[in-house]
């Protein structure tokens, strides 16, 4: 995933490079360095992947009658 295609899946998860940060518990200048080397690790596709799916399965659940 290039650092683009990063950013812009941030932005529409809306989440920030500080969010990301805190979920994944790693440091903030880890994930700003990314930009260095134009593409992020092989992991995060899969992890904004299954954090999308989840933000999905709450919504649905947050949305179901009690």
């Amino acid at each position: 995933m290039t650092n683009t295609d990063f950013e812009n899946k941030l932005k529409a998860l809306k989440l920030t490079k500080r969010d990301f940060s805190e979920l994944c518990g790693l440091g903030y200048t880890t994930i700003t360095n990314w930009r260095g080397f134009g593409k992020t690790p092989e992991w995060v596709r899969s992890w904004l992947e299954n954090y999308e799916l989840a933000q999905k399965y709450k919504a649905i659940i947050a949305n179901l009658p009690k």
